[in-house]
């Protein structure tokens, strides 16, 4: 799959918020190092208007799942959502932050 189809597949998944589940550590990162987590509107307009960087990976933990990350640029913002998803199926973040704001 390449990334121009995940872009596609991802934004069509995202439009059903009952697709998405965030990990525990999407929902709560790291405060105390200045990794914030997004919220739950920053990181599903990521997935429905931001595009996938790179060809995305097969997942070994998740049976079918496709691993990538999502950037979306609006003004004054970056964010970047890192998910597996499963075509046709849901999305599982795994990690979502502002762009330059924590090391990757």
């Amino acid at each position: 799959m390449d990334r121009h189809t995940a872009t596609k597949q991802i934004r069509q998944l995202a439009q059903d918020e009952t697709r998405v589940f965030f990990t525990e550590h999407a929902k709560k990162r790291n405060p105390q190092e200045g990794k914030f987590p997004l919220t739950k509107d920053q990181v599903l307009n990521c997935l429905t208007h931001g595009y996938v960087k790179d060809d995305p990976v097969d997942d070994i933990k998740v049976p079918n799942g496709k691993k990538c990350t999502i950037t979306r640029f609006v003004p004054r913002e970056c964010h970047e959502v890192v998910v597996v998803f499963v075509p046709s199926e849901n999305i599982l973040v795994i990690t979502a932050y502002e762009c330059g704001k924590t090391a990757r």
